[in-house]
């Protein structure tokens, strides 16, 4: 995929509590943060993908981009790869963990 326009910030920096504070710096918002996790479960890394490529905001648009070029067969195949790497195999499924960061916050009495 094309490389976003410079004023345009990934949504996975939501995920670092230093962007997150410096987000709000100047506010007299006070952010706090906790991590968690949340179990996804698919019935193989092939499921995972077709549910991704169907309904995921991100990979919906990276297939419509590579899908004209030609290109769409080598994401799917880094993106399965993806999956069966990282996923945890058990009973025939697929468990895959999504960290995630929880900010809460508000202005000091």
């Amino acid at each position: 995929m094309p490389a976003p326009p410079p004023e345009v910030q990934p949504p996975p920096l939501w995920g670092e509590e230093r962007h997150v504070r410096d987000l709000f710096t100047g506010t007299g918002v006070e952010p706090e943060f906790t991590h968690d996790a949340a179990r996804m479960r698919y019935e193989s890394p092939e499921h995972a993908l077709a549910l991704y490529a169907d309904k995921f905001g991100p990979v919906v648009m990276a297939r419509q981009a590579l899908e004209p070029q030609g290109q769409w067969a080598a994401l799917r195949e880094d993106l399965l790869d993806y999956y069966r790497e990282h996923g945890e195999r058990d009973d025939g499924g697929t468990t895959v963990w999504g960290e995630y960061l929880v900010v809460t916050g508000g202005k000091p009495a």
